[in-house]
């Protein structure tokens, strides 16, 4: 830099010389033999030793229909559990509704003079509807 554009600045150079680095190659020779010599044999993974196993017939007609009984023995006792769940529910359920039957039957027992109506009387505005002389 042979300007300065900043004046409070200090400009410093610095010089590189030019390096040159040189590799040397390494090598390894490994014999053939050492590879050859001393085999040892692979076993393939167990999951593939399980599927080249042949299938044992061990499973006859009476362990097949056990097993379905089993199954069926499950499948009703789940359904039943259901039922009985729904049952329970249904019967929470009518208990709510007959007490509020009840409820309901009691407060109109209660007051039966005073009739209720969903509407509301609104006043009228000061001004809008008053009678002007006529």
């Amino acid at each position: 830099l042979h300007g300065n554009k900043f004046p409070n600045h200090r400009t410093n150079c610095i010089k590189i010389k030019e390096v040159s680095i040189y590799f040397s190659a390494v090598a390894f020779e490994i014999p053939v033999e050492e590879f050859d010599g001393a085999k040892r044999l692979s076993t393939p993974p167990a999951h593939l030793q399980r599927l080249l196993q042949p299938v044992q017939p061990d499973i006859s007609l009476p362990d097949i229909e056990e097993k379905l009984a089993e199954a069926e023995q499950r499948r009703q006792s789940i359904l039943q559990a259901r039922a009985a769940s729904a049952q329970k529910r249904a019967q929470k359920i009518m208990k709510n509704v007959q007490e509020m039957d009840r409820l309901d039957s009691e407060h109109e027992h209660s007051e039966p003079t005073k009739h209720v109506t969903n509407s509301l009387t609104i006043p009228p505005e000061p001004g809008v509807c008053e009678d002007k002389n006529i």
